[in-house]
């Protein structure tokens, strides 16, 4: 995907541990993946407008515990446009869930692929043309 994308946008495509072609880390904790992310921040925080991360990395650790519940006010809380992507046999997010949050947000695109929630790895064509479509709309 981020040779299909880079000729046209700036790429950060993180080999995450334990995914794709790392070395074996040493640790494979939370902690560990937290402190990935924060390393990549500098990189990924220069905001242009509405653009870059609007969250600060250790967010993600605390949002993880809280995944459960009514969180609409964040989901339609922001004008930015959104691409949400759904595996149609995994499982992971509903049809009807997924409608619902197109529907509840201006902006969204919801984009349906037919494998499961991996889907970067199962349909990396689809997957990048969803995304190659998405930033060529905005």
């Amino acid at each position: 995907m981020a040779a299909r994308l880079a000729p046209d946008w700036r790429v950060i495509a993180p080999d995450q541990r334990g995914h794709g072609d790392s070395d074996r880390a040493a640790d494979y904790s939370r902690e560990g993946y937290l402190a990935d992310l924060e390393a990549l921040t500098p990189f990924a925080s220069g905001r242009t407008g509405p653009w870059g991360l609007h969250f600060h990395p250790k967010d993600i650790y605390e949002s993880e515990d809280r995944v459960h519940g009514d969180h609409w006010a964040d989901w339609t809380g922001s004008a930015c446009p959104a691409l949400l992507i759904r595996g149609t046999k995994g499982g992971v997010l509903s049809a009807e869930q997924a409608a619902q949050m197109a529907a509840r947000r201006p902006g969204t695109r919801l984009v349906e692929l037919g494998t499961d929630h991996f889907l970067y790895a199962n349909d990396p064509v689809g997957f990048t043309d969803a995304v190659r479509d998405f930033l060529a709309s905005v």
